[in-house]
């Protein structure tokens, strides 16, 4: 639970103390907290006033500027690190800035990272080669994720899923579910968790891959994580885009901690099924929900609008645009576009120039 006031008072506590003020673990954590709480500015502030620091207060740094996406900030600190003081990047060091690297989609500064890994011993830890495999990964360079892999000593789960993330993210979908085979067939008895799950059903999705899908989900139910919601939230988007709107709608009636991805997929899969009724009906039943989180959001709007085709769909249609309007849904490009097609697909014309003239 995050609570910044509490924080904050703890923190002036341990300023005004001789005893702790310059503690290196408290203050630490302190970075650390900040960062979580969303706070990455006092994270540096408490960094910066700091009279002595070590790695760990540095790599806090970095880790928390990664926790909030600021990926330039990150590799910035990085480079202070490097450049103003004597300290060696360690296996947490390391994986933070190639985090950093990823999240920049840049394989270049990847690449120098992996060398400086190279140089000083870290190129076979887990953690630094598991950071290698996600970014190469994620920037579209699957051969060069490969090679980190193949040349591991050992492979953790993580491993496997960043193989399996990096391979997706590469568009080579057939190969990530090849290396998802391999690693249920291995020696080293791995089992996949949520992580692996939700990794490789988007996979099946895409590809359109029931087969494939339904052993996933038979794993899913022998391990107990078809409860997990991000994993029945997988498993209903990929039953939907296969064409089993049956299987998931089941699977959605069952899940009892749904949130607002849950009903945009299902109101999704109706809407892909031409299922106007079907859609509209989850929307407003999405609306009847206590939390403020769970309602409409402008995911749903642009889930739901490809089902309005017809003229008789044209009342729910400006029902929707009710509802965009007082949320102030309309001021997004993408929603105001897709409700310019929809009131002409519906054929309100005039409806539809209103919108492109708003």
């Amino acid at each position: 639970m995050k609570d910044l006031e509490v924080g904050r008072k703890l923190h002036e506590m341990v300023s005004k103390s001789p005893q702790f003020c310059d503690d290196f673990v408290i203050n630490t954590r302190i970075i650390t907290m900040y960062a979580i709480c969303g706070f990455p500015l006092d994270s540096r502030n408490v960094f910066n006033g700091l009279q002595k620091r070590n790695l760990y207060q540095w790599n806090a740094l970095i880790s928390g500027y990664n926790r909030n996406e600021l990926w330039f900030d990150a590799m910035l600190v990085f480079c202070d690190l490097i450049s103003t003081t004597d300290f060696r990047p360690n296996n947490y060091t390391l994986p933070c800035v190639v985090k950093a690297c990823g999240g920049l989609l840049s394989s270049e500064i990847g690449k120098v990272v992996h060398g400086m890994a190279m140089k000083t011993g870290l190129y076979l830890d887990g953690y630094v080669c598991n950071a290698l495999i996600a970014m190469y990964g994620k920037c579209g360079h699957a051969e060069d994720a490969v090679k980190v892999f193949d040349n591991m000593p050992e492979r953790s789960l993580v491993s496997w899923n960043a193989m399996i993330f990096g391979f997706s993210e590469s568009g080579f979908a057939d190969d990530s579910l090849i290396v998802f085979r391999e690693m249920m067939l291995g020696d080293d008895c791995l089992r996949p968790d949520v992580t692996t799950l939700i990794t490789v059903l988007p996979v099946c999705a895409g590809t359109g891959n029931l087969r494939m899908g339904l052993v996933i989900h038979g794993f899913a139910v022998k391990l107990g994580l078809d409860q997990d919601s991000t994993v029945n939230n997988a498993l209903v988007d990929m039953y939907v885009k296969c064409g089993c709107i049956s299987n998931a709608e089941t699977l959605f009636k069952k899940n009892v901690q749904k949130n607002a991805v849950s009903w945009n997929v299902m109101i999704g899969g109706y809407s892909r099924e031409g299922d106007v009724y079907g859609a509209f009906n989850l929307v407003r039943q999405m609306q009847m929900e206590e939390k403020e989180a769970m309602r409409a959001n402008v995911t749903t709007i642009l889930n739901v609008l490809p089902a309005c085709l017809e003229l008789s769909q044209l009342r729910s249609l400006k029902e929707l645009h009710g509802y965009a309007f007082r949320n102030e849904f309309h001021n997004d490009d993408l929603v105001a576009n897709a409700f310019v097609l929809s009131y002409a697909k519906c054929g309100s014309l005039r409806s539809s120039d209103r919108v492109l003239t708003a």
